[in-house]
């Protein structure tokens, strides 16, 4: 007679084995249907309306002879030399940098780690830690040397770096000593608290995926080191650091709102050029602030080296090493990574501290009581975003502050299941929760808090010049016309009809998802596939401890790169460089998704041939990324310079990069200062100039009338009659000194003010002009700059035209007649 079985739980049924091969087929095929789709979509940069470029004709450049001659013309220049000498000219000083920053960050942190309970990082994890500390807070130290003090004494600054680091170091060295003394031994860290790291096997797979990212890194190495030629660089972030580093103090501007923003990015810049300004060079010098700015863009490139080497310890955290090595590789060789990092944009410097805000986050809430520095890292590196751009704020430091609120009130992580309550223990608890959470805002604060209160202080508007509305101005530079106009050129209703349709969102979506030109071909597909891994084994009931924090963390940093993307939907002006500081995560999912495919399974086993044909599909896929991402990667583009062969000084002087007008101001210096007129470009200008955004007032309209014209709002003049300029040599239609109801001062008056600024120049952009006034763009702050205004002081001998100077067609030279009576 049989025994009647016990209750047993039913095991959950498995697929058959076919059922497995055919989804790992359907989703290999679909990854190859997205490349093919991919790839028959046009890269707009080469493309034009009659013969549009698709993607796949990258490969075909390999395969003709001119092709070739083009790219090899486009690398190393018409006579094809090779000039990797003139880059040691930068590496030195960036070594300089490199090392300085690591030091400077050891000797703050590492008594830091004494005191408070040691937390366990790899070496890989501490140096890019300290690294990216140590650059947040070399670029701290010297925005308050800048704010407090004069820049210009080099001397003063080595000395006070000097004093810092033996200080620290005696401190160190004493902490040390007690410690040892009191023999302090470590406690056994509990299950719950442990920290993953998977075991740090390198095997060949991941020695053949360093390799292919090699290519990538040597772009972004080389292409760190050429001449900027990207608009917003030329403009905005290097003008500012050439001014503090000319004046040795960062001040107020009242001629370019930009360099009133934080400059925590931009400060790399100023470091270089005080790194290449050495003892024996003359302060300001021309050699100086150049090769200076060529070391800061190299920074801003390591940024980028750093943020690879985090999501590959992060990766190794939460999945493997090959996780974190697919996500290093699929990060440096996106093109919008490549691109922006090598243009000297400052956005992938953003993405580095929001990687690494996250990865600490990530590590202290594992780990809260063993790991509690790590929240403070994570609010530094918070800060330090913030510390680089506004947007950080809402994008960054608003979330993760919600989170670490969460999880130190809310979720109380320092609560021990053992603890017994009572009043007294109570209050403690509820003491150090507190004082947690208040240094998690600290930290935050010490990072950014010197940006910001430099603009309260001198604006009265800590956002200057953002919520005009709600602080005002107190420097009576910025105006309710001005700030209109801004937030009408930065929201979405400016650019788009229907701003907010669900056609435009589908749009955007498959921009960020498939057709943005500078996108990696892989990268988002294989985004997807940790979730579907995560699916089947909760279907399948193939759970663990591990299993729930990866499905955990996973979902988390999706939901954020969702609220980032919507975020950056609903209150931007949607420039698509504004959501690449979320790459990193994406790429870091791309990593755990294609090693979640070859380890896909429905049990605890999988067969070694499959896993082999898996693991060939995605090597394959990684290949076929490199191959692609090398072409967009090296060309040149509109805003893209990637003659890397050409050698800095020739670079330099590259008419493809730079105006025939600065070449020659640059070659015949002026006899006094340059006022450009409609354009902003001015950092390649060896001469002073004048110069002014397009949102602030130009010197031309104080200078030549008495009275200013009402502010025109939205690219709009005040009659709401459009202004704009077909060409430089339409006729006066009046014959009136007058226009849009202000005078004309008197010819005594103007030469007066021309000869007390010391200009001796005057150059107008005529289509800088007209496309700062088109419908839908910035608009311009001057009605006042018009042809016939120019052509009436030429009248009055005032002006006089420089038509042999070199010039693009739509610009005009002028020199002042009042020039020869300058001091």
């Amino acid at each position: 007679m049989t025994k009647p079985r016990k209750n047993v739980p039913p095991t959950p049924s498995r697929p058959k084995p076919d059922f497995l091969q055919m989804l790992i087929g359907g989703i290999a095929a679909a990854i190859l249907l997205y490349c093919v789709l991919f790839l028959t979509l046009p890269f707009s940069p080469l493309s034009d309306p009659q013969s549009p470029f698709l993607r796949f004709q990258f490969f075909s450049l390999l395969f003709h002879a001119e092709s070739r001659s083009q790219l090899t013309t486009m690398w190393f220049g018409e006579r094809s030399t090779f000039s990797f000498l003139g880059t040691l000219s930068v590496r030195p000083s960036i070594i300089c940098i490199i090392r300085d920053t690591f030091l400077f960050s050891f000797t703050l942190f590492t008594p830091l780690r004494l005191v408070l309970k040691p937390f366990r990082l790899t070496f890989c994890e501490f140096y890019v830690f300290y690294s990216a500390i140590g650059l947040s807070a070399i670029s701290f130290f010297f925005a308050l040397r800048g704010l407090f003090g004069n820049l210009k004494e080099l001397y003063d600054v080595i000395i006070v770096l000097s004093v810092v680091f033996i200080v620290f170091y005696a401190v160190f060295i004493t902490i040390r000593a007690i410690h040892y003394s009191r023999k302090f031994k470590e406690r056994p860290i509990p299950m719950e608290q442990r920290v993953f790291l998977s075991p740090n096997r390198w095997t060949l797979s991941c020695w053949l995926i360093l390799t292919l990212s090699l290519p990538s890194l040597l772009i972004l190495f080389f292409g760190g080191m050429l001449p900027p030629v990207e608009y917003d660089v030329t403009s905005y972030h290097l003008p500012a650091a050439k001014e503090i580093f000319e004046t040795g103090t960062i001040r107020f501007s009242s001629n370019n709102v930009y360099t009133n923003m934080p400059l925590g990015a931009e400060m790399f810049y100023v470091v270089g050029m005080f790194y290449k300004n050495n003892a024996t060079a003359n302060i300001g010098g021309n050699g100086a602030w150049y090769l200076g700015a060529l070391v800061g863009k190299l920074v801003i490139a390591y940024c980028t080296f750093l943020t690879a080497l985090g999501l590959y310890s992060l990766g190794r955290r939460l999945h493997s090493p090959q996780a974190g090595l697919i996500a290093f590789l699929l990060y440096v060789s996106t093109p919008w990574i490549s691109w922006i990092s090598t243009a000297g944009l400052i956005d992938c410097v953003f993405g580095m501290y929001l990687t690494l805000a996250v990865f600490a986050f990530y590590l202290f809430v594992v780990a809260p009581s063993r790991n509690l520095p790590l929240l403070f890292i994570s609010g530094l590196m918070t800060g330090s975003a913030a510390a680089c751009k506004y947007t950080a704020i809402p994008f960054l430091v608003v979330p993760l502050t919600l989170a670490a609120a969460y999880y130190v009130f809310i979720k109380g992580i320092f609560i021990s299941p053992q603890t017994v309550f009572d009043s007294t223990c109570v209050s403690r608890l509820r003491i150090k929760k507190i004082v947690v959470f208040g240094g998690f805002l600290l930290s935050v604060l010490i990072a950014c808090g010197l940006w910001y209160g430099k603009n309260f202080y001198e604006t009265g508007n800590p956002f200057y010049p953002l919520l005009h509305n709600v602080f005002g101005d107190s420097t009576g530079t910025w105006d309710a016309a001005k700030n209109l106009r801004w937030q009408h050129a930065h929201s979405p209703q400016t650019h788009f009809s229907h701003a907010f349709s669900a056609a435009l969102l589908f749009q955007d979506l498959r921009n960020f998802l498939l057709q943005s030109d500078w996108l990696s071909p892989i990268l988002m597909p294989f985004a997807f596939l940790p979730f579907l891994d995560l699916l089947i084994r909760k279907k399948m009931q193939l759970r663990n401890r591990m299993f729930d924090r990866r499905k955990r963390t996973l979902s988390l940093l999706a939901l954020y790169v969702a609220f980032f993307w919507m975020l950056w939907w609903l209150a931007t002006h949607r420039l698509e460089r504004f959501w690449v500081p979320v790459l990193p995560i994406i790429a870091l999912l791309a990593g755990i998704g294609a090693t979640s495919f070859v380890r896909m399974t429905f049990s605890e086993k999988i067969s070694r041939k499959s896993k082999m044909y898996r693991a060939a599909f995605v090597g394959a896929a990684l290949v076929f990324n490199t191959c692609y991402t090398f072409f967009p990667n090296a060309i040149c583009a509109p805003g893209k310079y990637s003659r890397f062969g050409l050698g800095i000084e020739a670079a330099r002087l590259d008419p493809n990069r730079v105006t025939p007008t600065i070449l020659y101001f640059n070659a015949n210096p002026p006899d006094g200062k340059l006022l450009l007129i409609g354009d902003a470009e001015v950092f390649d200008y060896k001469a002073p100039v004048l110069y002014n955004s397009c949102f602030n007032d130009t010197p031309f309209d104080d200078i030549f009338f008495e009275r200013k014209s009402p502010r025109s709002v939205a690219g709009k003049s005040t009659n709401n009659k459009p202004t704009s300029i077909k060409s430089t040599d339409r006729k006066p239609t009046v014959n009136q000194p007058t226009i849009n109801n202000a005078s004309l001062r008197t010819d005594g008056e103007i030469k007066k003010r021309l000869t007390q600024a010391g200009i001796s120049h005057i150059i107008v952009n005529w289509s800088e002009l007209q496309r700062f006034r088109s419908p839908g763009n910035y608009g311009y702050t001057s009605d006042l700059v018009q042809p016939q205004i120019f052509d009436e002081l030429v009248r009055r001998k005032i002006l006089q035209p420089q038509p042999q100077i070199p010039a693009l067609p739509s610009q005009a030279v002028y020199r002042v007649t009042a020039a020869s009576s300058l001091p």
